[in-house]
């Protein structure tokens, strides 16, 4: 097991759990399966003896009905020619017709195999087929007995078939020999009987058969498979394919296995699965160091409520009877009730558990350390705070910081007494500094306002040339008093579907970074399209930035202090390029950023020509 021990495996049968046994095979398997067989075989021999005699009887009886039925039609068609002929009802003319009827009878018994009597009056008139004697005793029978099986006096017994011939008053009775009967039954015996010794004597050397090729090797694999050893078997194929899959089976458990550690083992949340006693089967070395267990603590086989102890007495849980605290964190765990909670710990660390229910009756455990999570809750709900009070903050200083403005506009534009110079001076400072505080708290404002989500994005078909030359205009009366010359490359036809507002915002921006930190030389503005994007760069030959900060300047309340020969009215607060990047992002485009200390800065924009939506 890597690491200490984290993941085992149910272990296989040993080999001899799985030893073969001539003993249990012959007795547990082949006695019983034999004497099932020979019972079975008994029961049916009886049924098929029952079944071929009801057969062979129903088979006779039905045969000399057709066959009375025969000899009525043999009778019948002779009345039929007598009629036919003109001689019906003539009495001269009838034993004629008889004669020739008992003639035909004497054929169809003869073709048939049968014997046929003819009874006029209570007495035999005509017989074929049997001798005078057995007529008589069927017809005494036949009187008395009424069956349609009879035994005659000298041990025969025959089949009848009585049927009565109205015309002439006779009654033919159709006899047959049941020997016949005995002959089908005796055959049907001699069939069923050797045919079950031939079957049980197969039966028998399959078995063995069986045993020797397939039963053995399938013990031999199973033991192998038992010792953990993957199975070589060589013989029959569909044991060889058996064999190999097992091979293959335990080669791909092998590697599932380790897969299955390695993942529990990379997982960056603690894991402890305990079985349906509460005692640890499987755990990864996460949950050891996230709860920093001496070593020898975490074993198979430990109670739930022992590791659970540590923690108590460590006072994870805080101040409390212990005894009580166990007990309820055990029970917990039992039930699974609450199945998710959070603990804070004495060591100021906040840690997640969750349980889930295992197939057999156990449960898993995962403990998640959420210390950095809470404490980005915290932050979040800080800053949150903090963006509410600048708001409100805001709104509270731009009433009077207008107002001030406002009174010394209207001061300096009175047509009353003219303030002298020196005053004048003074109230211009007290503007410039006004307007300067003035768009500090527009800063905070809008800084408020992006991250409450209250910026809406307007597109509409923009003109960046347009809009780059207004930013142009607005730094150029500032930048050529330095002496600092302001040049423009402009692409003609640039438009884009974008909000002018804010893309204006970000230029006037970056154009005016560029003036209050180039000292001389000169700002370069240029615009052009790249692919589905348009840019506009913002080139300076000004004091540049250092590298060091490069990955700062974007964030909220970060500045880049004045160098030599720089000389940037008022202090900001840091947020032009914060916002400028903001309203870059909710225009679905980005801003970029090169410079070289001592030698210039390189700002860039690109937004998409379409816009699309918000770039997260």
């Amino acid at each position: 097991m890597a690491g200490g021990g984290s993941f085992r495996a149910t272990s296989l049968p040993s080999c001899n759990a799985v030893k073969p046994s001539r003993r249990s095979l012959q007795l547990v398997v082949l006695g019983p399966v034999l004497a099932l067989m020979i019972a079975a075989g008994g029961a049916l021999y009886f049924l098929v003896l029952r079944s071929a005699g009801e057969f062979a009887d129903a088979s006779i009886r039905a045969n000399l009905d057709a066959l009375a039925r025969s000899a009525f039609l043999i009778a019948d068609a002779e009345v039929d020619r007598q009629d036919r002929e003109g001689r019906a009802g003539n009495e001269q003319a009838a034993p004629l017709y008889q004669l020739n009827a008992r003639m035909r009878f004497e054929d169809f018994a003869r073709e048939q195999g049968v014997g046929l009597i003819v009874e006029v009056d209570g007495a035999a008139n005509f017989v074929t087929g049997v001798s005078k004697a057995d007529a008589e005793a069927i017809l005494h029978l036949a009187r008395t007995a009424g069956a349609r099986r009879l035994e005659l006096p000298n041990g025969h017994e025959t089949y009848v078939r009585p049927i009565a011939f109205s015309p002439w008053n006779w009654r033919l009775i159709l006899v047959r020999d049941a020997k016949a009967f005995e002959a089908l039954v005796a055959e049907v015996r001699i069939i069923y009987v050797g045919s079950a010794a031939a079957f049980l004597l197969i039966t028998s050397l399959l078995v063995v058969w069986l045993h020797q090729v397939l039963v053995r090797p399938i013990y031999g694999i199973a033991a192998d498979f038992g010792a953990g050893r993957a199975p070589e078997y060589r013989g029959i194929t569909e044991l060889e394919f058996l064999s190999n899959s097992i091979h293959q089976m335990m080669d791909s458990l092998t590697a599932k296995t380790l897969h299955l550690e390695t993942t529990l083992q990379s997982m960056s949340d603690g894991i402890a699965v305990f079985d349906a006693e509460m005692r640890l089967v499987a755990w990864n070395q996460h949950y050891v160091r996230l709860y920093r267990y001496p070593p020898g603590l975490v074993r198979a086989g430990e109670s739930f409520a022992d590791i659970m102890r540590y923690n108590v007495d460590r006072g994870d849980y805080g101040p409390g009877d212990p005894d009580a605290q166990l007990a309820g964190i055990v029970e917990r765990a039992r039930t699974l009730n609450p199945p998710r909670f959070e603990i804070d710990r004495a060591d100021g660390t906040s840690m997640e558990v969750r349980r889930a229910p295992m197939p057999d009756g156990g449960f898993v455990t995962t403990y998640t350390d959420i210390t950095d999570r809470k404490q980005a809750a915290r932050l979040e709900a800080a800053n949150e705070a903090k963006s509410q009070f600048l708001q409100n903050m805001s709104h509270d200083l731009r009433k009077p910081v207008t107002a001030i403005i406002e009174d010394v506009r209207l001061f300096l534009d009175a047509d009353g007494d003219n303030p002298t110079d020196e005053q004048r001076r003074n109230l211009e400072n007290i503007q410039t500094s006004a307007q300067h505080l003035l768009g500090m708290v527009d800063g905070l404002l809008e800084m408020s306002r992006i991250e409450a989500g209250q910026v809406e994005v307007r597109p509409e078909a923009v003109d960046v040339e347009v809009l780059a030359r207004q930013a142009v205009r607005v730094i150029e009366p500032a930048a050529n008093a330095k002496g600092v010359n302001v040049k423009t490359r402009m692409e003609a036809e640039l438009r884009v579907n974008t909000d002018p507002r804010l893309l204006s915002r970000i230029l006037i921006n970056l154009v005016g970074n560029a003036a209050d930190y180039t000292a001389e030389g000169s700002i370069t503005v240029s615009t052009r399209r790249s692919g589905s994007n348009v840019e506009v760069e913002v080139a300076d030959t000004g004091v540049g930035i250092p590298e060091e900060k490069l990955g700062i300047i974007f964030e909220k309340f970060q500045q880049v202090k004045p160098w030599a020969g720089v000389r940037k009215p008022g202090v900001g607060l840091g947020l032009g390029l914060a916002i400028s990047r903001e309203f870059a992002r909710l225009l679905g485009g980005k801003i970029a950023v090169e410079s070289t200390l001592g030698k210039g800065s390189v700002f860039t924009v690109s937004v998409p020509i379409e816009f699309s939506g918000v770039n997260r």
